[in-house]
């Protein structure tokens, strides 16, 4: 009884079901009213049952219709097929956290988020990386770690990115761009894309343990409709963006 009501209570905060659990709020109040000798009026009888069994109908249909988004765990592959650079120019508020940045920061990307966000008038774009690294810093050779036969070091693609970074910031731009740094590695990476838009989404990558390749690398794809881990997610970012100190 306890999980149905903490399930309950989970559904109205989030907005789900709140059609089924009207109508049933409904329907159990007439039906009390009736077991203590009230009497309802033929309509509202019919328009009782007529509502119930009208979203039991829809609920089959959505049980039964196919799935909207085929696949949510996916790998680097889904970017050729949806090309990140070209997500980035059709957007208006892209937060990033990547420890090193360099794969995904590309001079190519950066130049569409040039186009994208950044050109646009209330357009913002966060990055999260790690504070800056040396050869003999134990995150550096944790970072080198991760992949079986890593073919940059860790401490001078970061500071090629920081360097990307702050070319950018010298930019003409309509947009914004605000860089943070943080200390720890949590193991993943996440690109947030217009997440309080209605077809935003995130993107968490899990790095691994000596993985054969970068694109061999799981990552998870989030929207809306996934609205407890999509949440999640996102506080997570907001989390880390609120512990970053200014890069």
């Amino acid at each position: 009884m306890k999980r149905r009501l903490l399930q309950f209570a989970e559904d109205v905060r989030s907005g789900r079901y709140l059609d089924l659990y009207v109508t049933t709020a409904v329907s159990m109040f007439f039906a009390a009213w009736l077991l203590i000798g009230a009497d309802l009026d033929d309509d509202i009888r019919w328009s009782i049952l007529l509502a119930a069994i009208g979203i039991i109908m829809l609920r089959s249909i959505a049980s039964t219709r196919p799935q909207l988004q085929a696949r949510v765990l996916l790998d680097r592959s889904a970017y050729e097929e949806r090309p990140i650079g070209r997500v980035f120019e059709s957007a208006r508020e892209v937060s990033i956290f990547a420890p090193i940045g360099s794969n995904l920061l590309t001079v190519e990307r950066c130049e569409s988020l040039k186009n994208g966000p950044l050109s646009r008038r209330g357009g913002v774009v966060r990055v999260i990386l790690l504070a800056p690294l040396k050869s003999d810093d134990k995150r550096a050779m944790q970072l080198d770690g991760l992949l079986e036969r890593s073919i940059q070091s860790a401490h001078t693609a970061l500071a090629e990115t920081y360097d990307r970074l702050r070319r950018m910031s010298e930019w003409d731009m309509e947009g914004k761009l605000l860089v943070k740094m943080i200390s720890f590695n949590p193991g993943f990476s996440l690109v947030a894309i217009d997440p309080t838009a209605s077809e935003g989404f995130i993107n968490v990558e899990f790095h691994g343990y000596r993985s054969d390749s970068l694109s061999s690398r799981m990552h998870v794809r989030l929207d809306s409709n996934d609205q407890k881990w999509f949440r999640y997610w996102l506080r997570q970012f907001e989390a880390m963006w609120s512990d970053a100190s200014d890069g």
